[in-house]
């Protein structure tokens, strides 16, 4: 809402503030106008039937009783790579992601331990900030590169107008965003009431191993602006990129979770 009121504000003063505020507003709107539906069409999400995996939407139903939340749609993202993830604007019209790898790796008990971790971050909110910037990056994305720009390793490449926008006016301008998240989101927090709805921190403790020892090897493949929407969010190969999304939090909270399985 800055980047559109302080100019106009500076500019026009009252009058630039109110047109300011109305550009905001629309922006908002376009922002968030059938954010669910574009997501989901960018991920190719498939529903998960529960004939596929009962045990998934049981869990799904039990935690959001607890919760007092409406159960969210359970979708699947058919790729190998290990990974969990949830999004929507309203946490009783949520949307939660399992991909197939995750199906097919995870024990029953640590496959519920992080369908409970997601269910929190829906019943707190924190998929409302996420949601948010996913469609905040969506925005920035047709200014990254193409997939054929990245396996370029041609010199001029380095050197086109669109590297330099992106890695002096873009990536900087999603760091604001991305650092305030990292700050609201509290990752730990949400880690301690999984725990307290599921009583499994062994199995989220394991899980989240698994996770981070298969994603060097199997790499989760989604848009550049759906990252943020994942546990294990991608990291993509360019060094500025891996900065936004390097989350360092994650390793104290694996290190926070030992201590507690320890404890108990």
């Amino acid at each position: 809402m800055v980047l559109f009121t302080l100019p106009v504000t500076i500019l026009g003063r009252y009058a630039g503030l109110s047109f300011g505020c109305l550009l905001s507003v629309c922006f908002l709107s376009f922002l968030f106008f059938g954010s669910t539906q574009k997501i989901s069409k960018k991920l190719n999400l498939e529903p998960l039937s529960v004939g596929e995996s009962p045990e998934i939407h049981h869990a799904v139903k039990e935690f959001s009783r607890r919760l007092g939340l409406t159960p969210p749609k359970v979708t699947i993202l058919r790729t190998p790579a290990l990974n969990i993830g949830a999004f929507g604007l309203n946490k009783n019209r949520s949307t939660l992601i399992v991909t197939e790898g995750l199906l097919k790796t995870l024990s029953r008990a640590e496959l519920t331990a992080l369908i409970g971790r997601a269910l929190c971050a829906i019943g707190y909110g924190d998929t409302l900030l996420v949601t948010w910037f996913s469609r905040f990056l969506a925005v920035l994305e047709p200014f990254s590169f193409s997939s054929n720009d990245r396996k370029s390793s041609h010199r001029n490449h380095f050197y086109s107008l669109q590297w330099v926008l992106r890695q002096m006016v873009i990536l900087p301008l999603a760091l604001i965003p991305q650092y305030l998240l990292l700050n609201i989101r509290r990752s730990v927090n949400l880690d301690l009431k999984s725990i307290n709805l599921t009583r499994l921190p062994k199995d989220l403790s394991e899980s989240y191993r698994l996770l981070e020892a298969m994603l060097p090897r199997i790499a989760c493949r989604v848009p550049f602006g759906t990252s943020p929407l994942f546990l294990t969010a991608t990291t993509p190969a360019d060094p500025l990129s891996q900065l936004l999304f390097s989350e360092t939090y994650k390793a104290k909270r694996l290190a926070y979770l030992n201590r507690l399985v320890t404890v108990s």
